[in-house]
């Protein structure tokens, strides 16, 4: 089945579109529609490969992990880093101060592991790029500088990226409705559809992989009529109208919305349900989403009980392995078993706004 789907050009509901996101047009007769616009097939029998620094064979396959620079995602790129089937991993990250520590520091890692492993561990190239997921301006800009330095094909792209307001802030619900939904949804759709092309070209294997959480789960939302509005979206604009007609609701009532009592957890419902339809209208790139659990990291103020390390694991598991019923299911998963959001539910993330994407 080809991919039906074409990157849409703006977000209406918010004050902030991102603009044309489709940096690298997908063909000159494409549009924008959702059920119309084709993606052209990409030959990838040139696809080079690397040279590895030992001598080894390399796969020229790169990928891009988004909120990179510390806790749950920097450890998605070491551990994909570390698999050695990757030529280049790229932590996009806000901060090039923290992104660049971090790329240094999984370098590091892994030149010891390869020094230390009679030259059997193929190294990969491990380097940071600036990218704002919240900042339309910021991803537009992303993309052509991706381009520049590595191509025009992407094999993966982790959407790791993302907030939450703390319990104790006392921002109104709200005022943190917008921000929240603007960074964890709109940001999250506007750079997979940047770089939809490009994963387009990665071939077969190419995939999204998206950091949601339990707390996206169904059952936050209060009445069966809006739970049909996530399970049975029409299309990526249908479900983009639903996000910002509840920040719409609760800027004026507040958690008398009709439809959650979280935003983050609002937040990631969108994500997981964007997720689910983008495997079905664009079936060849892998599509899936996953908790990492309540892990102990900054973003949680060492609150959590899950290490960082683990809460990583599965999405580098989906990032890289070879089970296409898995990476391509559109589902989600927690340890790298599928499952609905709704089970094994955490209440205090749903109950409290806590900052736990980095």
């Amino acid at each position: 089945m080809r991919c039906i789907y074409g990157p849409r050009r703006s977000f209406p509901f918010s004050p902030s579109p991102p603009g044309p996101i489709d940096v690298i047009p997908p063909s000159s007769s494409s549009s924008s529609s959702s059920s119309s616009s084709s993606y052209p097939s990409i030959d990838q029998s040139s696809r080079a490969t690397k040279v590895s620094s030992n001598g080894g064979r390399m796969k020229d396959k790169i990928a891009i992990v988004t909120g990179s620079n510390q806790g749950i995602g920097y450890h998605i790129a070491h551990q994909i880093a570390s698999g050695g089937d990757f030529a280049v991993v790229i932590l996009a990250c806000r901060r090039m101060d923290a992104g660049r520590n971090a790329a240094d520091e999984i370098a590091r890692t892994l030149k010891n592991v390869d020094d230390d492993d009679d030259a059997t561990t193929k190294r990969c190239i491990v380097e940071a790029m600036e990218l704002d997921i919240s900042n339309p301006t910021s991803i537009n800009d992303f993309v052509p500088e991706f381009v520049r330095r590595h191509g025009d094909t992407l094999d993966v792209l982790v959407n790791n990226a993302g907030m939450a307001f703390k319990g104790s802030d006392p921002t109104p619900f709200g005022e943190q409705s917008r921000p929240t939904v603007d960074t964890n949804y709109r940001g999250t759709v506007s750079i997979t559809e940047a770089l939809l092309p490009c994963l387009l070209r990665g071939g077969p294997g190419s995939r999204v992989v998206n950091v949601a959480s339990r707390s996206g789960a169904l059952r936050i939302l209060k009445s069966n009529d809006r739970r049909r509005l996530f399970t049975h979206p029409e299309n990526v604009e249908a479900i983009t109208a639903t996000m910002y007609d509840f920040v719409r609701e609760a800027e004026i009532l507040g958690e008398n919305n009709s439809y959650a009592n979280t935003n983050y957890g609002m937040s990631k419902c969108g994500v997981i349900a964007y997720t689910a339809l983008m495997s079905r209208l664009c079936p060849e790139v892998g599509w899936s989403a996953m908790c990492p659990g309540y892990c102990n990291t900054s973003m949680t103020s060492g609150r959590g009980t899950r290490p960082a390390a683990a809460g990583a694991d599965t999405a580098s598991w989906l990032a890289t392995t070879d089970d296409v019923s898995a990476y391509k299911s559109g589902g989600f998963y927690a340890d790298r078993a599928p499952g609905k959001p709704e089970r094994r539910p955490q209440p205090a993330i749903v109950a409290n706004e806590i900052n736990i994407s980095s």
